[in-house]
């Protein structure tokens, strides 16, 4: 029998093993290379017009998505709404997403009532769109031309419901198809692929030649091709070249089911296979070269393969049993050495392997102990909103296993009051795959307790770039909330004592006033008290008339005309002592003085009591005026006592204030005022305008405030009065209700020269009074 070497076994084996398997799979890889191409290029075009597609479709969605808010809007609800603030709504709709060329207000009898650009005044009862937003359903148009000016659109559209859910009108928002052809032209597949878009009937809506938009597409095998199937990809003739078209439908989204679009790229098929022709000439050219050089190398491998391979076979032996400290030692300076080198790497990797995977272990059980005692727990959701995965920590935040909410919807533990407004904001961000950042919720726990919720989450895609949901944390704020709440009410009680504070620092200008009060009150008295006792000594001289009146009465019958002519005789003589001519004139002026006097005293008690009555911050409106002279009514004679009061109100705007408030900022500026001057000086009140704000300025000569306290005039219970003087609110209280409507308070100020003080307020117009008449 003829004995064959090893070494010659080796070669045939090899030759057979090797060359045979070599050119087999050369083949193989060269048809498959070509299949793999044909499904990649497929796969790539697949992805490529589902994401321009998304693209397209999310101008038309966004169109609608904004025709539906804008209905919703209360002021296009409401037929009491002026058609000028309706108008406004639809314009700053569409200047905000800049996304429509035109908004139009339509009625039920298809009549363009309102337009923000175009102002076309047609009848839109031929329109599908308008047939189906009168029955309640939102619709977008199929693309057509608008001549004035001439641009190629679609109408997004909405019916807009009044407060008993009954449509009153619709919406239609002209959306240019510019914004799709900048998508589709933007996109470009090598040297002669372009992206079409064309509508149910075949026609172009979007195309690198603009030529085309609403022209059918040729030929009209290729276009029933398209038209009939959802997606596909093949081959057709076109003149002296074949193409190759792949397309894919539009189909919308759960709230806009589409208008049966196809999006497709068209490429030159020379150039769509440039590169498997060539990759097919390099893997011939590779398998030539290659079949060579095993040829050559093949007697030389089999010399120095037997005791190395041996070698290798009891090394392998020994790890198969557990001992991986085993190595090789290959002494050739070929490929077994490498081999034997490799052999040894492999060795001391599957050594740190085998202590990574326990420290990878150890890593992932404390990564699970700390997550499991934090107080956040980790979630997935899909597409829809249902869970997916949920850590074990939801069990200490909402007392729920995870088991229990898998497969529900996030919105399934929402707080019942509160799921529709949470659901509406995080549809937003499914709709638009953007990052959740620190949303906050209220959710049940399983005891039925309110549990707060801040949510962050970032969305997932496949591989292809498809949006498959959500994955996050949610951190439980609750204790954070309570604390809030708490701080909220501690707010609320600073409030009562900063009204509390402004009511002492009124008693404490009233204090001040006290002695001026005094003054106006008993000048006036002076001068009654004076006028009753002239009366009263009027009144004795008036009983002595009456008295001799009486004797003349009783004499006269019976008395001689002698006596008669005594009497009558005196009471001549009496009335002339006695001035009664002019003591009748003088009588109804004295009355009217005590009546002045008395009506001075009631005005001062009334404005007295106005100013210190703790009141609610009720507004009206008023002026500078009417404030300024109620505030004298109670200390023009103490003003006067140290200064001349000089005042102009030729331009009075209106302001819209609590009078008592308002009175107290101008009382304390003319206190401060009057305690300036040093000895006699001049006060200057003047109302004027300014811009658009109302200004009253207070200005005086007296001392005047240094640079730096100026700086801290308004800080509270900051006072330059000696102890005892002076709280240090007067001007803090007054810049603070001056700011509540909206002012400031302006000082101009010199040592020795004297201050100004300006209060400036917004004026009440016109405009604010209608506005509050609508409302």
């Amino acid at each position: 029998m003829l004995k064959i070497n090893l070494k010659s076994k080796l070669i045939i084996s090899f030759l057979i093993a090797v060359v045979i398997p070599y050119v087999a799979a050369s083949l193989f890889i060269i048809k498959n290379v070509e299949k793999s191409h044909d499904e990649l290029v497929r796969s790539h075009f697949h992805h490529l017009l589902d994401q321009v597609g998304k693209e397209v479709e999310n101008v038309i969605f966004s169109g609608l998505a904004n025709m539906k808010l804008l209905a919703r809007n209360p002021i296009m609800q409401s037929q009491y709404s002026l058609d000028k603030d309706k108008l406004e709504q639809m314009k700053i709709v569409q200047g905000y997403y800049k996304l429509f060329d035109d908004i139009s207000l339509v009625s039920l009898d298809g009549i363009v009532q309102l337009s923000t650009d175009y102002n076309y005044k047609g009848q839109k009862k031929y329109k599908d769109w308008y047939k189906k937003a009168k029955l309640g359903e939102s619709a977008v148009s199929p693309a057509h031309i608008v001549l004035t000016p001439y641009r190629v659109v679609v109408t997004a559209t909405a019916p807009v419901y009044d407060n008993n859910q009954k449509i009153v009108a619709l919406l239609g928002g002209q959306i240019n198809l510019n914004k799709i052809w900048e998508i589709v032209d933007q996109v470009k597949e090598g040297y002669t692929g372009r992206l079409y878009v064309f509508d149910k009937k075949g026609n172009y809506v979007a195309a690198s030649d603009k030529d085309l938009i609403l022209t059918k597409f040729e030929p009209k095998e290729v276009r029933d091709k398209i038209l009939n199937a959802e997606e596909g990809s093949f081959v057709y003739r076109e003149g002296n070249s074949d193409k190759v078209v792949s397309f894919i439908a539009l189909n919308g989204y759960k709230d806009y089911p589409g208008q049966g679009w196809k999006i497709a790229v068209i490429q030159d098929d020379i150039e769509n296979k440039a590169i498997i022709n060539g990759l097919k000439n390099y893997v011939l050219l590779v398998a030539g070269m290659g079949l060579i050089i095993i040829l050559l190398i093949a007697g030389f491998l089999s010399r120095h393969l037997t005791r190395p391979l041996n070698l290798l076979s009891r090394a392998a032996e020994k790890i198969e049993v557990g001992d991986l400290t085993t190595r090789v030692n290959i002494y050739t300076n070929d490929e077994l050495k490498d081999l034997g080198e490799a052999f040894n790497k492999m060795a001391e990797g599957l050594n740190r392997t085998t202590v990574s995977l326990e420290v990878l272990q150890e890593e992932q059980k404390r990564f699970q102990d700390v997550a499991a005692s934090s107080g956040d727990w980790i979630f997935e959701v899909d597409k829809d909103g249902r869970y997916t995965y949920v850590s074990e920590a939801v069990e200490k935040v909402l007392g729920f296993q995870p088991k229990e909410m898998l497969k529900k919807y996030y919105w399934d533990f929402y707080c019942p009051k509160r799921v529709e407004m949470y659901k509406a904001e995080i549809e937003k961000h499914f709709m638009e795959k953007t990052v959740i950042r620190h949303f906050l919720s209220c959710s049940g726990s399983k005891e039925g307790k309110q549990v707060f919720l801040e949510t962050s989450a970032t969305p997932i895609f496949d591989k292809y770039g498809k949006f498959i949901g959500y994955r996050g944390v949610n951190h439980d704020v609750t204790e954070i909330k309570n604390a809030e709440e708490n701080l909220r009410k501690a707010y609320n009680d600073l409030e009562k004592t900063h009204a509390q504070l402004v009511q002492s620092e009124k008693l404490a200008a009233l204090g001040q006033l006290a002695a001026g009060v005094a003054h106006e009150i008993n000048n006036p008295l002076g001068f009654i008290n004076n006028n009753l006792e002239v009366f009263q000594n009027y009144s004795e001289k008036f009983n002595d008339i009456y008295a001799l009146i009486e004797a003349i009465n009783e004499d006269l019958p019976k008395s001689a005309n002698g006596l008669l002519k005594d009497n009558l005789h005196r009471l001549n003589d009496l009335e002339k002592e006695v001035k009664m001519k002019f003591m009748l004139r003088d009588l109804p002026e004295l009355l009217s003085e005590t009546k002045s006097g008395i009506d001075r005293i009631k005005k001062i008690v009334v404005d007295l009591g106005a100013f210190s009555r703790s009141t609610e911050d009720t507004l009206e409106v008023t002026n500078y005026e009417d404030i300024v002279n109620n505030v004298l009514n109670i200390i023009e004679s103490e003003v006067k006592k140290k200064a001349d009061l000089i005042a102009d109100f030729r331009d009075i705007p209106a302001i819209l204030v609590n009078k008592q408030r308002m009175s107290q900022v101008i009382l304390n500026l003319l206190i401060n005022s009057c305690q300036a001057i040093k000895e006699r000086g001049r006060i200057i009140i003047k109302a004027f305008k300014e811009n658009n704000d109302a200004c009253l300025s207070i200005s005086d000569n007296g001392c005047g405030i240094s640079k730096d306290d100026l700086e801290k005039i308004f800080d509270p219970f900051f006072t330059t009065k000696p102890v005892g003087q002076g709280t240090g609110l007067g001007l803090s209280v007054s810049y603070e209700i001056v700011k509540r409507y909206n002012g400031h308070i302006k000082v101009i100020s010199e040592i020795d020269k004297g201050s100004e003080f300006v209060v400036v307020l917004p004026v009440y117009s016109k405009i604010n009074k209608l506005k509050e008449k609508q409302a």
